[in-house]
């Protein structure tokens, strides 16, 4: 499992200590689980993860934590991804339009794992959580002007500053992959007073603890 912070990582990390522990390794009944906290955004991500699977290949990454949405989801739900994209590895021309890489044919927007410039992800089909659209960004989205721009270019559900980015490894390594997120906020003018992180956390908690217990036949 896959975080950017030990916030995020924290209560799951409280609860696996009870089980048995193998050098990095969680033991839950056969079942070898794997906490990585990567740090935050993109380069973190990637970077991290990749040092992992340069020495081993896990049968499946979650990428797990907290979001904005844009609206379409409450704060402290949660969903899982089934569709993520880069929005702002691209140009911002002089009437402030987005285009991206792919639309500057600079990448080819169908080469694996890409699909039209997107990532297409798995999903648990056993879990009753709303599937979304996200988008992942180098900068988080807190001006009028800008999440307008993103919610008309993108028409996602929320935003993360990490989640195409592990999704992108581990698609190109073949790894079975999903990502599960809670909602702490919502994508507004900067306004962190309306934010609920330990909400959020916790709800999260909850439902990767269903994963793994479920997985362990515990």
């Amino acid at each position: 499992m896959v975080f950017a912070s030990s916030l995020e990582a924290k209560t799951l990390s409280e609860w696996l200590q009870s089980f048995d522990k193998e050098r990095d390794t969680y033991i839950l009944n056969g079942l070898g689980v794997r906490l990585l906290v990567t740090g935050p955004g993109i380069f973190h991500s990637v970077y991290s993860v990749m040092k992992v699977l340069s020495s081993e290949k896990p049968g499946l990454i979650i990428d797990a934590g907290i979001c904005g949405s844009f609206g379409r989801c409450k704060i402290g739900e949660v969903i899982q991804v089934k569709q993520d994209e880069f929005a702002d590895c691209g140009f911002t021309l002089a009437d402030g339009t987005f285009v991206s890489v792919f639309d500057m044919n600079f990448v080819d927007a169908d080469a694996p794992p890409f699909s039209g410039g997107k990532l297409k992800l798995s999903t648990f089909d056993d879990l009753p959580l709303p599937e979304v659209k996200a988008i992942t960004v180098n900068q988080c989205s807190g001006s009028e002007v800008q999440i307008k721009r993103r919610v008309k270019d993108f028409r996602a559900d929320i935003e993360t500053m990490e989640g195409a980015a592990v999704a992108y490894a581990a698609m190109k390594e073949d790894i079975d992959f999903r990502q599960i997120r809670s909602v702490s906020n919502q994508v507004e003018v900067r306004n962190r007073d309306s934010w609920d992180i330990p909400q959020a956390v916790s709800n999260l908690t909850d439902v990767l603890k269903s994963i793994l217990i479920k997985k362990a036949g515990l």
